[in-house]
């Protein structure tokens, strides 16, 4: 294998020595060998061009797509600058036109060429991305006014000799290919075609050099052309290569994305069908709760109903009898505990009912929802001495029958829960930019904060039933009610300060389908007349 090194040795020799050495070597020769072949030049010409021109478009291309740094602007411009200005050369005949063509290819080339020292922080500005643009503009524009005006052409040749313009233009421009040689020396390993440009600039180097030592038709002039053939023929084929491994492996690259995006969409497919009989599961699940449901409330409720029914005919036969005062005691707890179990099962039926499904949403005035609060609570009101403070309220995207629930469960427990104060509940609105944010507060007994979590819990309860009664189930039932409106309920209170309940519901809902909304209806509806 040969090392870097040794690759850079054998380019200099081949490029530079030997081209030199050979050219030396035929100078000693006699020099009135000449060859004199239009066709020949023209094809030679013509070959160079295209080939420069498809260098650089590879190499434009190539830096594109980050196969090579941006400072490959300046070769990639050299070789259209040259490009065309060798296919104008190629067609035109002998003479000063046909010197000046040739050595503005040569001066454009190496001038280009050489700016590859630029700084990068010149470098990297915006406007060097237009320089190929600028370069073809420039050529293009360069070689037709050449032609349609020969006569604003320098002279170029003095009696078939060339002249010092001539020379002075191709040693400038094979010094600007040996000074761009150099800058590839040191850093050979910074980009794929490093020694492709190497080999170039040298042989471009050699050729501009032995045009000094040139005449036309002469053994060194058809030498130099020879040079310039070999560069080009050396950078088509490996970026040709080049980018044909690229295109192969942007091909590679593609199909292996293939083959993820189809094992993705295999595993995501298995994931769906996995999610598909969880959700199917889900749905018998719910089914035997709602049976589950139904058989709490008609399979319990008609034993306690039979229990309460024939303890309210003890308790009035052991009263016609005078029975001592324990056996009243124990038929009346009997009873309580009777009704508690009945006013359990009733709300754990409401709970199931609410806990599953989607449901309707229309218009709903929540002042209307709480003129029917407060007439369905006028007796516990009367009996508490309570008082109930209703600022304006508006009109929100809801269910109704649920939204009464909340209300409901909530004015309830400011009732329940007051100190030695009467009871004082206020419903008052804020209008946020999603959001109404409805407010509960009352005057009562209050809530320690570390239990501000746990009150929204199922069976939560913070007292006895000797001090307060309840089943527990109330306050997560208004949660589960606001998560299924997509809003949220939080508590701002502290122990014997009052309670201020927060219902967030959104200005907008989803729209449900009419099936998905007829179910949630009937459900509803049952929830509420339970």
């Amino acid at each position: 294998m040969v090392s870097r090194q040794n690759q850079l040795y054998i380019s200099l020799l081949a490029s530079a020595i030997l081209p030199v050495g050979l050219s030396l070597y035929i100078t000693s020769l006699p020099r009135d060998w000449l060859f004199e072949n239009h066709i020949i030049h023209s094809l030679l010409e013509g070959y160079g061009s295209i080939a420069a021109l498809l260098i650089a478009a590879t190499v434009l291309i190539l830096q594109k797509f980050d196969k090579l740094s941006r400072e490959y602007i300046w070769p990639a411009s050299a070789l259209m600058g040259m490009g065309v200005l060798d296919g104008f050369h190629a067609a035109c005949l002998p003479g000063n036109l046909f010197v000046w063509l040739h050595s503005a290819a040569t001066f454009v080339g190496g001038m280009l060429i050489a700016s590859i020292w630029m700084p990068d922080r010149l470098n990297n500005k915006n406007a060097v991305q237009f320089v190929p643009e600028m370069t073809l503009v420039f050529v293009v524009t360069l070689g037709l006014y050449s032609i349609f005006v020969p006569q604003a052409v320098p002279q170029m040749l003095n009696n078939g000799e060339f002249t010092t313009l001539a020379r002075i233009m191709n040693l400038a421009g094979a010094f600007g290919f040996l000074t761009a040689a150099v800058y590839y020396f040191k850093d050979p390993e910074k980009n794929p075609g490093t020694m492709v440009f190497i080999n170039h600039c040298l042989l471009f180097g050699a050729a501009g050099m032995l045009f000094e030592v040139s005449t036309l038709w002469d053994t060194n002039w058809w030498l130099w052309h020879f040079l310039r053939a070999t560069a080009y023929s050396i950078g088509l084929v490996y970026f040709v290569l080049l980018f044909y491994r690229s295109q192969k492996d942007l091909y590679n690259s593609r199909e292996q994305l293939e083959l993820k995006v189809k094992r993705s969409t295999r595993d995501l497919t298995e994931t769906n069908k996995r999610l598909l009989r969880k959700k199917m599961e889900l749905e018998r699940s719910n089914k035997d709760l709602e049976q589950l449901a139904y058989i709490a409330s008609h399979d319990l409720k008609a034993p306690l109903r039979t229990i309460i029914g024939f303890t309210d005919l003890l308790v009035t036969n052991l009263n016609q009898n005078k029975i001592d005062e324990d056996t009243r005691i124990f038929v009346q707890e009997i009873h309580a505990s009777t009704e508690r179990m009945q006013k359990l099962v009733d709300d754990l039926l409401k709970y199931s009912k609410i806990s599953h499904g989607s449901i309707p949403f229309q218009t709903v005035d929540l002042s209307d929802v709480m003129d029917r609060v407060r007439a369905d609570i006028k007796e516990t009101l009367k009996q508490e001495n309570g008082t109930i403070i209703v600022d304006d309220l508006p009109e929100i995207p809801a269910n109704e029958s649920l939204v009464y629930q909340v209300f409901i469960n909530l004015i309830l427990n400011s009732l329940k829960f007051h100190g030695d104060s009467p009871p004082l509940v206020r419903i008052s609105a804020e209008e946020c930019a999603r959001t109404f944010v409805i407010s509960v507060t009352d005057n009562g007994i209050g809530i320690d904060p570390i239990y501000h979590d746990k009150i929204f819990n199922m069976f939560q309860r913070l007292h006895t039933q000797e001090e307060y009664e309840g089943t527990g189930i109330g306050l997560a039932m208004v949660k589960r009610i606001m998560e299924l409106h997509n809003g949220k309920i939080s508590l701002e209170s502290k122990a014997s300060e009052g309670c201020k309940f927060l219902l967030e519901f959104p200005k907008k809902q989803n729209v449900h389908s009419s099936e998905d909304s007829l179910k949630a209806a009937a459900a509803t509806n049952k929830a509420t007349k339970s």
